[in-house]
């Protein structure tokens, strides 16, 4: 009887990781081969930690046993894929899965690593930004290879990274990549919005200054001297970079990954 609930729960999983290919592709195949064949050990090869693998393949079991929505379930299951190939990719790479408690659970107690993962799959789950996807499935990978990330920090990254439109997670990355976009302007936008209200563009440079300024509340994006908050029109992009939490999710989600085809109309926009 035990082999058959096994069983069930293996076809349950597959199930579930191939929801994920909608999105993913043909990573789903891949990690059906890392959380399905031989033992919790396989993912990632033998240098894999076998209880990282168990807390992958734990939280994806758990989600596929879940009442979701078809959507929910395309979108949960697209970021266990993610992060399971980001794994294999680290530790293949050479990279060292952290050494401390965060993955160990103890009797009555689940270890960080699954509440962190239950966490970014429910995020996922409720994510109607589906360009963020690829990012919280590196946090997830990530978050299991930084030892400095103790569980009430871990547990705050999240919220921001939930908090957090595509469009601001865009912005961390040209901020924290402005080698790449070196013609940002070296000013701010106070006159545009004095001599220019009518300007093709007016609306989405107030709509930028929002989120950038929303970024700046929250201490996420620091700009030396600014000392007024509003409208944004004080932004000097030139002088704005990443800071504290905000490097930190820079680090975490991979934003160095984005596209920079898709952060260039952005960053026209910071011009």
């Amino acid at each position: 009887m035990n082999d058959r609930r096994g069983e069930a729960s293996e076809e349950s999983l597959v199930e579930f990781l191939n929801a994920g290919s909608e999105i993913t592709g043909s990573l789903a195949a891949a990690t059906i081969g890392l959380l399905i064949a031989g033992p919790p050990g396989a993912l990632a090869g033998a240098a894999a930690s076998p209880v990282l693998a168990r807390t992958i393949r734990g939280v994806a079991l758990e989600f596929a046993g879940r009442m979701l929505s078809q959507r929910e379930r395309v979108k949960a299951a697209s970021v266990i894929e993610i992060a399971a190939n980001r794994i294999q990719e680290k530790i293949q790479l050479g990279y060292e899965l952290r050494s401390d408690d965060f993955l160990v659970s103890e009797p009555g107690r689940r270890s960080v690593a699954d509440e962190v993962a239950e966490g970014v799959l429910i995020s996922a789950q409720r994510e109607h930004e589906e360009r963020k996807l690829p990012y919280l499935g590196n946090f997830l990978a990530n978050i299991a290879f930084e030892d400095d990330l103790n569980r009430s920090q871990a547990n705050l990254l999240l919220r921001l990274a939930d908090r957090l439109s595509y469009r601001q997670l865009c912005l961390l990355a040209i901020f924290g990549r402005k080698d790449e976009f070196p013609d940002l302007r070296d000013g701010t936008f106070e006159d545009q919005f004095e001599n220019e209200p009518a300007a093709e563009g007016f609306i989405e440079l107030i709509g930028v200054l929002e989120e950038a300024n929303e970024l700046m509340v929250m201490g996420l994006l620091m700009q030396p001297r600014r000392t007024i908050m509003g409208w944004g029109s004080e932004l000097n992009p030139a002088n704005v970079q990443p800071y504290r939490w905000g490097a930190l999710l820079y680090e975490v989600m991979d934003l160095s990954d984005l596209p920079a085809a898709e952060l260039l109309l952005l960053a026209e926009t910071l011009r």
